[in-house]
């Protein structure tokens, strides 16, 4: 049986960090670079970047979830039948043990499964197939205000440059 599992680069050297029986995936590093943040099962979870510890569950029914480079929120999307949307959550001040607070909605438009926060935190780029064909979107964030299309059609997985001066699709 075929399953994803989560690696940590170290010297060259890969070593698995999860070993629960579902499929792990789409990990991100916390700003901190204690933890990875991951989509397990129907779950967003997160565990200690060093292997040690067990998984803790941080949204359910939930999935591809990031900590904003404040470290101060979780993003993540949800399904909603054939389409998703982009919600965040507050981080408690025990920092990746569970959100505090209700989710809010970010970005309710038909969502695909990619997006990416800027390294400055300050906007959200998301695919999307709201026009009638695959686009990428930006908007600001935490509160979707002003929306620009990235004039490249057919494009769906939206990433920015470290420096955050790109945006690559």
């Amino acid at each position: 049986e075929f399953r994803r599992v989560l690696f940590r680069s170290t010297r060259k050297a890969e070593r698995r960090l999860t070993f629960e029986p579902t499929a792990d995936v789409n990990p991100s590093w916390s700003p901190d670079g204690q933890s990875i943040v991951y989509t397990c099962a129907t779950s967003v979870c997160a565990r200690p970047a060093d292997g040690g510890g067990t998984r803790v569950e941080l949204v359910t029914d939930a999935a591809d979830g990031v900590v904003t480079p404040d470290g101060r929120q979780l993003v993540f999307r949800r399904r909603h039948g054939e389409d998703s949307a982009i919600y965040t959550a507050a981080i408690g001040s025990a920092g990746l043990s569970a959100p505090v607070g209700t989710p809010s909605l970010v970005v309710s438009a038909r969502v695909l499964s990619e997006f990416d926060i800027s390294p400055d935190g300050r906007f959200v780029a998301y695919s999307s197939r709201e026009t009638g064909v695959d686009s990428v979107f930006v908007t600001r964030f935490p509160v979707a205000d002003g929306k620009w299309e990235v004039p490249v059609r057919l494009a769906v997985f939206p990433h920015w440059s470290a420096k955050g001066d790109r945006l690559f699709v």
